[in-house]
């Protein structure tokens, strides 16, 4: 059995080596943010939750993240004329990294608050998803659309599954040693 798994894996890389260098890269930067969304997204509302213990913070939250999206995606057609793509890919990933860090480490009061951090997060994403979209369909080409789409399914699957697995993990581990659960959010984020 774990010879099969071996020669599959090296059927899969070979596979993976035929994409272009720049669809590599793109595949990389995917999983790396799949590795990452969990925490960024289920994570996040767990932790309004816990901090406020107000189902009112995570809508507003999520509410301003839904109104980012569009936003981003405006504002996304307007700045390609100015801006390179990969800039904007570069922004977009930035923002939705940076903004639950600035409300675990930097909270602002009130709820105008979450929804400003929520709408940052939004456009965070937005300009990620339109600009990740354009590069995806720029590099890849027939069958090596498809095999770049399933091999980007699959890191979606795996992440969702153990990135999850792996953070509650952690966050019960370290409120059973005495921690707060507030300091494993931070160390996680």
């Amino acid at each position: 059995m774990i010879s099969r798994i071996i020669r599959r894996y090296r059927i899969e890389l070979g596979h993976f080596q035929l994409l272009s260098s720049n669809a590599q890269k793109m595949i990389l930067s995917y999983a790396l943010y799949l590795a990452a969304y969990p925490l960024l997204a289920t994570f996040m509302n767990a932790y309004l939750w816990r901090s406020s213990g107000s189902l009112w913070s995570i809508v507003i939250y999520n509410l301003g993240y839904v109104i980012g999206l569009p936003i981003a995606f405006y504002f996304n057609g307007k700045l390609l004329t100015h801006v390179h793509v990969l800039r904007l890919y570069f922004l977009g990933s930035i923002l939705q990294a940076i903004t639950p860090c600035l409300v675990l480490f930097f909270p602002l009061r009130g709820l105008l608050g979450l929804g400003v951090y929520g709408c940052i997060y939004g456009f965070g994403a937005g300009l990620f998803w339109a600009n990740k979209n354009y590069l995806d369909l720029q590099i890849t080409r027939g069958t090596n659309r498809i095999y770049y789409n399933s091999i980007g399914q699959i890191f979606d699957l795996l992440m969702n599954i153990v990135v999850p697995m792996s953070a509650g993990w952690f966050i019960v581990l370290l409120s059973g040693s005495g921690e707060a659960p507030f300091t494993s959010y931070k160390i996680i984020m």
